[in-house]
């Protein structure tokens, strides 16, 4: 199975978490393809990186250009809104963020690697949660 890396994960691991990055490897042993990152994770490790000085940002660019990106479609839009309806009705919101990251995961039959447990209660993925 393909990961997704989240927000947490690539945070851990740019800035060299040993624990995050033992467990990344553990887990990338059983699972061969590269890691991909949903467009917003992209977008708010970007976003991370405005006030950053020129040399810290080119690195954190840098880092970022290692993984491939998921690209939002037609199909990631209609899986968004109905997810969104889904947890809303049920009375679990979720961000906006977490859900449209959830949306590609399920779009694209990844497993998400995350240590935001706020994602335990998205019974729609494959997820484990450091």
């Amino acid at each position: 199975m393909i990961l997704a890396l989240d927000s947490s994960i690539l945070i851990d691991l740019e800035q060299n978490n040993k624990e995050t990055v033992h467990r990344l490897q553990q887990i990338v042993e059983k699972h061969q393809s590269p890691a991909c990152i949903p467009f917003i994770v992209y977008f708010e490790l970007y976003y991370g990186t405005i006030d950053r000085i020129d040399k810290n940002k080119e690195k954190a660019l840098h880092f970022l250009q290692k993984f491939p990106l998921l690209q939002p479609t037609q199909k990631t839009a209609k899986i968004l809104a109905e997810m969104k309806k889904k947890y809303e009705t049920e009375g679990t919101p979720f961000s906006l963020a977490d859900i449209f990251i959830a949306s590609q995961v399920k779009e694209h039959g990844l497993l998400l690697i995350t240590k935001d447990k706020a994602f335990l209660k998205i019974k729609d993925i494959e997820k484990i949660i450091l």
